[in-house]
């Protein structure tokens, strides 16, 4: 029978390490009010560009078909500031998950029997759902069917003299949104592109193309064509499947889409049945 001290032991950090949770603090600390605000308005440009691509395709698709993707135009894409300690908070959440996803920063997991050491792969980071929670908390938060599953409940630890190695290294103004696109999950979430804002520099006024997931993106796609659709006397399966190959290559869809989930969307009351053509019958 498992003892309580057991899953402590597993907590522990060996001499020569940090516990990634350690980290964040530590980054938090390092991080300046020049590289907040220049975050801070980064942030803030995203937002507006995601605001007007919501206006403009609730305009486009009409209120009743933005209301069944659950889309309103006018509501706050992110909440309010709590202020500058929260914010770096987050900035440094953000930029230790880049890190780990593209291995610039070892991470590792200890055996809890053997004590060995086992180092965590970018295919671990970028399989991880619960990503935030596993950086705030240091240890791993995973979901059966994740690749890193196999380590869930082992405390990461980093070298300590990688990460102090890292600390000094890390450039702030190489630190733009490439940290939000590295981040794990960033595409499971369906993270808009966001432009790199130069320290000092004004925000940018290039548009920026927001990504939407499945349920959101399907009904502003149909209703793109529609009438084509409807012209052609096109069947839900056959648009299904032209929609699944647009997934592919548009901007505005986060990630590539399958046919029949698709056609299960369309069918939940987003499909118009084209009118059929029909024929008289020739008298005998």
């Amino acid at each position: 029978m498992a003892k309580a001290t057991d899953f402590i032991s597993q907590l522990d950090v060996p001499i020569g390490y940090i516990g990634l949770d350690e980290a964040v603090p530590r980054l938090i600390a390092a991080i300046s009010d020049h590289e907040h605000s220049v975050w801070l308005a980064r942030i803030s440009e995203r937002e507006r560009s995601f605001r007007n691509f919501l206006k403009e395709a609730c305009e486009g698709a009409g209120p009743e078909v933005c209301k069944k993707a659950g889309i309103q135009a006018d509501a706050p894409v992110r909440s309010p500031f709590a202020g500058i300690p929260l914010d770096k908070r987050e900035m440094a959440i953000c930029e230790l998950g880049a890190a780990l996803g593209n291995s610039t920063l070892p991470s590792l997991v200890r055996d809890p029997d053997s004590g060995e050491l086992f180092r965590l792969t970018d295919t671990d980071w970028h399989g991880l759902g619960d990503w935030r929670t596993t950086i705030i908390s240091g240890v791993i938060r995973a979901s059966l069917g994740e690749h890193i599953w196999r380590y869930n409940g082992r405390r990461v630890l980093l070298e300590a003299a990688a990460f102090e190695e890292w600390l000094e290294a890390r450039n702030p103004e190489q630190i733009g949104a490439e940290t939000e696109s590295a981040t794990p999950g960033a595409s499971q979430l369906g993270a808009e592109e966001t432009p790199t804002v130069e320290p000092g520099a004004p925000p940018s006024t290039a548009p920026v193309v927001a990504k939407l997931v499945g349920k959101a993106w399907i009904p502003i796609a149909y209703e793109r064509r529609r009438e084509k659709f409807q012209k052609d006397g096109t069947s839900i399966t056959d648009a299904a499947r032209d929609l699944a190959n647009e997934s592919e290559t548009a901007a505005d869809c986060a990630k590539p889409l399958k046919w029949p989930y698709i056609k299960n969307v369309l069918r939940d009351g987003i499909w118009h049945e084209p009118a059929r053509v029909r024929f008289k019958q020739q008298p005998k």
